[in-house]
């Protein structure tokens, strides 16, 4: 059995456990740190892309005015 980092996002805990462990444990929210990481840096990508793609409508909003 190979151990993984397990992370818990909602309270920011870390627990090393094994891959049968990550069964029950994803049950109550439990990602491996791996994963949490990858969702955290999707999550800041989309919200740059959000970003850039907000400034021009919000300047072509004001130019309209």
């Amino acid at each position: 059995m190979a151990s993984v980092l397990a992370y818990h996002p909602e309270t920011g805990a870390e627990i090393m456990t094994d891959d049968e462990a990550m069964v029950h444990l994803r049950q109550s929210g439990w990602l491996t740190r791996a994963e949490h990481e990858e969702n955290v840096a999707t999550a800041q990508a989309a919200a740059a892309e959000a970003a850039k793609t907000a400034k021009p409508a919000a300047g072509a909003a004001s130019k309209e005015k």
